[in-house]
């Protein structure tokens, strides 16, 4: 598998992994009548961003993993390429403000460096002539005015049988959402569900929400409402492009995974959500135990980065081999794929983390608290994967 081909099986790898925690937030803070379209790559149409009320933390928004390179650009001794580029619209009080930023690795997506924050006014062009300075063609931002909309009820097409969709119902937002209300008709909690969007019979979307940390997305017996996004695209129009969802979509609820680690539906997101949780209690163990080390003495922040940067990305080889029996339909460094990019991006979820406490510092014992919760909240996680075992 060449480096392109990789990337991007990783980027639909982590595109699976949305926690029901984000998906809320995201319908909460995108409601603000405006978007970013966005020119990634000259000759494509351009793709729209919704701006949010407030500003996500650090390491959260979405991606772009295809843009221009710069010609002749040659990338500086010892440093990683870039892989993604990060966009993030939001409000800074009436002004409309883009953060953007690139993600870099040869394999996965480790380091996130900024560009720059851009402020952008309604139909001006802006281009991010800063990212040559990453070897990246600059992308081109514009605000527009976007209506709340709606779109037609999508039909549903249901692969699992103990989940029952009891409802859907369509949401008026920037871009247009639907309320899925499902019920899980079985004895046994479900961990994860695979969902695509399919249009003219193509996959457009695709996302695998799933519980927070280890917890259950639907308990046993439970109903689930999930706040989920209709496909948008750029419509091409006497003044350029506008966004606009097109009619006929079809939802498809592909897999689903129990706590237990069985599953129903397609085997593919299932072995790929298990090796995800592999990849997470391998880097769950590896920090709950350096952060209690940092607990029993005195650290700092810049200390504790060094020693997470000097951690192993090793797992166990026999974890891959066992997921290889369960799912033999499945090429060994797919699955091993999930495991990997799963350590790599909660290593990034806790220096992100760090880098947020760090952003606004407090007194020197702010930071054995900060430590503290952060311990607790890995441990509690780690506590939970053992006991659904859905890694097994």
């Amino acid at each position: 598998m060449n480096r392109k081909h990789l990337i991007i099986a990783i980027a639909i790898t982590l595109s699976l992994f949305e926690t029901t925690s984000a998906q809320s937030q995201q319908a909460r803070s995108t409601a603000t009548g405006f978007a970013v379209e966005v020119t990634y790559f000259e000759g494509r149409p351009p793709a729209y961003e919704a701006v949010r009320r407030t500003k996500l933390p650090r390491g959260e928004g979405s991606w772009f993993g295809l843009f221009g390179r710069v010609k002749e650009w040659q990338l500086p001794a010892g440093a990683q390429p870039v892989s993604a580029v990060r966009v993030v619209p939001y409000l800074d009080g009436e002004t409309v403000k883009v953060s953007i930023s690139v993600l870099r690795g040869e394999k996965f997506l480790d380091l996130e460096d900024m560009v720059g924050t851009y402020t952008v006014r309604e139909n001006e062009g802006l281009a991010v002539d800063s990212l040559r300075n990453f070897g990246v063609e600059p992308f081109k931002l514009k605000l527009v005015r976007v209506a709340p909309q709606t779109s037609d009820v999508p039909t549903i097409l249901n692969k699992t049988k103990s989940l029952e969709v009891v409802g859907i119902e369509p949401i008026v937002a920037t871009f247009p959402r639907y309320k899925l209300t499902l019920h899980n008709l079985s004895d046994k909690n479900i961990s994860a569900v695979k969902i695509n969007t399919m249009l003219d019979g193509k996959l457009s979307l695709s996302g695998m929400p799933q519980g927070d940390e280890g917890e259950p997305l639907v308990k046993a017996g439970s109903l689930k409402e999930l706040n989920q996004m209709l496909v948008t695209r750029a419509e091409t129009t006497a003044a350029g492009y506008s966004p606009a969802s097109p009619r006929a979509q079809q939802i498809v609820i592909a897999t689903l995974v129990f706590e237990d680690g069985s599953y129903e539906g397609e085997a593919e997101p299932a072995a790929t959500f298990r090796g995800f949780a592999i990849g997470n209690k391998t880097e769950l163990k590896r920090i709950v135990a350096l952060l209690e080390e940092a607990l029993e003495g005195s650290t700092s922040i810049e200390n504790l980065r060094t020693k997470l940067s000097n951690l192993s990305y090793d797992f166990d080889e026999s974890d891959v081999a066992a997921l290889a029996i369960a799912f033999p339909e499945i090429e060994r460094n797919k699955l091993q794929t999930s495991v990997e990019a799963s350590i790599h991006w909660l290593r990034k979820d806790v220096v992100d983390d760090l880098d947020r406490f760090q952003a606004t510092p407090g007194p020197s014992g702010d930071f054995r608290v900060y430590l503290q919760a952060m311990k607790d909240r890995y441990a509690d996680w780690l506590l939970r994967l053992d006991a659904g075992n859905t890694s097994r």
